[in-house]
């Protein structure tokens, strides 16, 4: 009778951990396929120019600067404008305050600000999209305030700041 229980929780633990392989192999195709997309995108190195890939667990999101989008500021003409596109995958989640439910998304449109003589960057409105690259519907916004962080060599941000930099601008 042991010998029965005991093949029997062998035989459930096994069963189990066949399932969680078998989900665990279709998710990561299915994340596969999307960065593919993402990556693969006919308009990537010609309208978007990828800086950077971040994998935080489950996360792996891609920060593009959009070409087109680079010019000076209209009151101050040491600081360029600019937009970065964050796609993430798989979809992550976002709390709406003025609703108090969660979206989805797959795209955080940013618009930065850079002096490029002090290698500084701030951060500007914020806006969450349902589709890659900044597409669909548009689902929540944030205006936060412009604080300047000083950019170091070491810093993550550096390469973006460095590519906004030695850019023409758009309507040149």
């Amino acid at each position: 009778m042991k010998k029965l229980c005991l093949l029997l929780i062998i035989c459930s633990i096994s069963a189990l951990s066949a399932n969680a392989e078998e989900n665990s192999a279709s998710e990561i195709k299915t994340d596969s396929n999307e960065i593919n997309q993402i990556l693969h995108d006919k308009r990537v190195g010609d309208d978007f120019i990828p800086i950077s890939k971040s994998k935080d667990e489950p996360v792996d999101s891609y920060s593009f600067l959009v070409r087109n989008s680079i010019t000076l500021h209209p009151y101050n003409k040491n600081i360029r404008v600019f937009t970065e596109i964050i796609n993430a995958i798989p979809n992550q989640t976002k709390e709406v305050k003025e609703d108090e439910k969660k979206v989805s998304y797959k795209s955080l449109v940013v618009n930065q600000f850079a002096n490029c003589d002090k290698m500084e960057l701030a951060k500007g409105e914020i806006k969450i999209y349902d589709g890659y690259f900044g597409e669909g519907q548009l689902l929540d916004t944030s205006n936060m305030p412009n604080r300047w962080f000083k950019i170091d060599k070491r810093d993550e941000q550096r390469s973006l700041i460095v590519v906004a930099c030695s850019l023409p601008l758009a309507n040149q």
